[in-house]
């Protein structure tokens, strides 16, 4: 019975215990309330927002290549006379330097032929003009010559009706005037013949001077002379050796200009492309 008494007031006593303890601690104060001081403005000045200039950078391995490499040929056929010490593999050299020389005598004695054809040329049309000048002035005493037989033929046929000169005095006058008729229709003729001989003589002055012309570039060809600046890669000939037409003699790689190839991975492409779209 004690036992059961005691196992009611058992939990109000520790209840009552604990609710004692926690009214002797007291309660806590309450913390300290801060306060917001008050700030000072600050000055400041605004600006309209722009893109910076930006370096994109991508470091990789890559080979530099030349934009071009000139292949020089020979354009006439001759004996190498001369290679310079810049016509070799590495030099460097500068557009217009002289690299070769093929032997010029074969092309001088043809420009100096050609040059002599040509000036024989031009005295066989100052002949011909001289002759026609000589026909003109021919043809026109024929015709005054033909004009006055003709009036003697007349002059001839009235003396013969009133029976003043006989009938061969006629005829005569009458063969002079047929001679003076064919006399004017020779040199007329002769007047063709010598214009279609002027045609002739024209084209070929033409002709030699037209040849003239292109034994003077084969002459300017026999030196070979750098097109571009830039560096000699193959040396394919040397001196006192002969070249036909289209041999190929030096290589040369053009310096003004590089190209750089390189290998790259599809990250990197990417990136570039989209930095080129940015921009």
């Amino acid at each position: 019975m004690f036992r059961t008494i005691l196992g009611w007031i058992a939990p109000f006593l520790i209840l009552g215990g604990g609710v004692a303890a926690f009214m002797a601690m007291g309660s806590q104060p309450p913390p300290p309330r801060t306060t917001n001081e008050a700030t000072t403005a600050i000055a400041v000045s605004t600006v309209a927002a722009s893109r910076e200039p930006s370096v994109f950078q991508i470091d990789f391995d890559g080979v530099v290549v030349p934009l071009r490499e000139v292949t020089l040929s020979a354009e006439v056929a001759g004996r190498i006379v001369k290679k310079t010490a810049d016509c070799r593999s590495g030099e460097f050299v500068e557009k217009g330097k002289l690299l070769l020389e093929i032997d010029t005598r074969d092309y001088e004695l043809e420009v100096r032929r050609l040059k002599q054809e040509l000036k024989q040329a031009v005295l066989s049309i100052e002949e011909i003009d001289e002759e026609i000048k000589q026909n003109e002035r021919s043809v026109e005493l024929a015709k005054r010559q033909v004009e006055l037989a003709h009036r003697e033929v007349v002059r001839q046929n009235n003396l013969k009706s009133d029976r003043v000169v006989t009938e061969a005095d006629y005829e005569r006058a009458l063969r002079d005037e047929l001679s003076a008729d064919s006399n004017l229709n020779t040199l007329q003729g002769q007047r063709r013949v010598l214009a279609k001989r002027r045609i002739r003589l024209n084209e070929a002055e033409t002709l030699t001077a037209t040849m003239l012309e292109r034994s003077q570039l084969d002459l300017g060809r026999t030196n070979i002379v750098a097109p571009v600046s830039g560096i000699v890669v193959e040396e394919m000939v040397e001196a006192e050796s002969f070249v036909s037409k289209g041999t190929p003699l030096v290589t040369i790689e053009d310096t003004s200009a590089a190209e750089v190839r390189v290998s790259l991975q599809m990250d990197d492409v990417s990136r570039i492309w989209s930095d080129s779209r940015r921009r």
